[in-house]
């Protein structure tokens, strides 16, 4: 019979946009220990409905930011001193503030600019890290587990922490986020990272005890799953043979009940495979039957509708699962999705407001010159697809506007873009390279080319065929 599992399932963790480098790591450290992540935005429309969902049943509340910002701050983010204090006058009773955690362990760090704080990874040595870090968790397992008094964590917590910081698992977990599917430097290194994340935890094997041991064998997992990520990415074999890797998450399902993330990490081993797509399916589908009306299940549907493409005729599946997994979480790739459908069945109006609706969550960003990489190139594939419909409707003014839109992603707005400087530092132009490279201008150069034919402008028509044939070679 299974363990049951009634402690540390889920956090919310809650963040304004200047601290969003804080809250992926602590975000990616919690996923790696196979908790829930709940993502709260502070500002953003919809935040308050958040602080009033009786369905998320989070154990933890964490701000990753700042109880108080000046002036300068409140500009940059949008908003006004005494709103911004009103909101975090609303957080609820037992809210642990990161901050906090770093001034009772006596850390400082410089901001970039007086808004944007520099990333805690590359402020402080590994070893002081990997002490904040703990001590922040041991403050949150305090909170989980209802101990009052001087309540202390079991050391081998720490041992994970260890492998966590030292291969800098968030900074390879992030970068196959944001450079999916496709052979890169920034694949490569994350294969390696985690394959040495996964021999340091299984040289572990005994040693941890009491309820870290769920946790530990999740992490052993996690690594694995992601390690074959980025052997798929780069097109090489996988380092983890799937079935084995499934009948492992299945043991760890069977031996923890309730454990709902290894079910979903269940499902992403299937992820490689383009012929288990049944599988992958039946594991989400169990998770759904646990937490169906959470924020949770956004990125389980999201995952159904993805695998529901890869089958014939199963098109209306897939876009019923983007709209359920919209409907319980907002972002940008369920708009993309639905978008795309609109699109493809000829509804241009309703295809351009679903489009309209990721430029709207990724405004301020952008104004901050603060999107991270997908978000960049989500941007210029809605410039791109908007491009595209407004040449089907002769709008040809908007196919211009749009297409010189795409144009500056790619050519400006990677270039000065603050987050790149604060995520990669000196690496800054290896992964810039990437992104630009996924950044293809073939169709915003031949649409800008025959919108200009059209108006009889020759020298622009000449200019964008010249453009066109350098990226295509024709």
């Amino acid at each position: 019979m299974g363990r049951k599992i009634d402690v540390l399932k889920s956090v919310m963790l809650i963040h304004e946009i200047a601290h969003r480098m804080d809250f992926s790591y602590l975000a990616e450290m919690f996923r790696f220990l196979g908790v829930f992540v709940c993502e709260g935005i502070l500002l953003e429309d919809g935040f308050e409905d958040i602080l009033t969902d009786k369905k998320g049943n989070y154990d933890v509340y964490v701000c990753v930011g700042s109880r108080e910002i000046t002036k300068k701050q409140a500009d940059a983010l949008g908003c006004t001193v005494e709103k911004y204090a009103w909101l975090i006058n609303r957080l609820p009773q037992g809210t642990i503030y990161f901050n906090d955690i770093l001034v009772k362990n006596g850390m400082k760090r410089p901001s970039a600019d007086g808004v944007l704080p520099i990333p805690i990874e590359d402020c402080f040595p590994q070893k002081q890290l990997m002490d904040l870090i703990f001590n922040f968790l041991e403050e949150v397992l305090k909170l989980a587990y209802r101990e009052n008094g001087s309540f202390k964590a079991d050391k081998t917590w720490k041992d994970l922490i260890q492998v966590y910081v030292q291969n800098r698992l968030c900074f390879h977990s992030m970068n196959l986020q944001y450079y999916a599917k496709k052979p890169s430097i920034a694949a490569e290194l994350a294969k390696d990272a985690f394959i040495q994340g996964y021999h340091q935890l299984t040289a572990l094997a005994g040693k941890v005890q009491n309820e870290v041991v769920m946790h530990y064998k999740y992490t052993v997992l996690w690594c694995s799953v992601k390690a074959n990520t980025a052997c798929d990415y780069q097109k090489d074999i996988l380092y983890f043979p799937i079935n084995d890797l499934a009948e492992q998450c299945q043991q760890l399902c069977r031996e923890y009940k309730g454990f709902t993330n290894a079910k979903i990490l269940l499902g992403m081993c299937y992820e490689p495979s383009r012929g288990s797509g049944n599988e992958a399916l039946m594991a989400f589908d169990s998770v759904l039957k646990e937490m169906n009306e959470s924020c949770f299940a956004s990125a389980v549907y999201y995952w159904m509708g993805k695998r529901f493409e890869t089958f014939s005729g199963k098109e209306k599946d897939a876009a019923k699962c983007y709209k359920l997994a919209n409907e319980r979480k907002e972002k940008f790739r369920n708009y993309f999705k639905l978008a795309v459908i609109e699109r493809n069945q000829g509804n241009y109006e309703k295809a351009i407001e679903l489009f309209d609706a990721i430029l709207d969550k990724l405004e301020r960003k952008l104004d901050m010159h603060f999107a991270d990489p997908l978000e960049l190139e989500y941007a210029f594939k809605v410039y791109s697809q908007k491009c595209y419909i407004y040449s089907r409707i002769n709008r040809y003014e908007k196919v211009i506007e749009m297409g010189e839109n795409a144009i500056r992603i790619k050519e400006k707005e990677i270039g000065n873009s603050k987050y790149f400087n604060l995520f990669y530092g000196k690496q800054k132009m290896t992964y810039s390279n990437v992104l630009e490279e996924r950044l293809k201008l073939s169709t915003a150069y031949r649409l800008l080319m025959e919108t200009y034919r059209g108006l009889r402008n020759k020298e622009k028509e000449m200019e964008y065929m010249e453009k066109w044939k350098s990226v295509t070679g024709e």
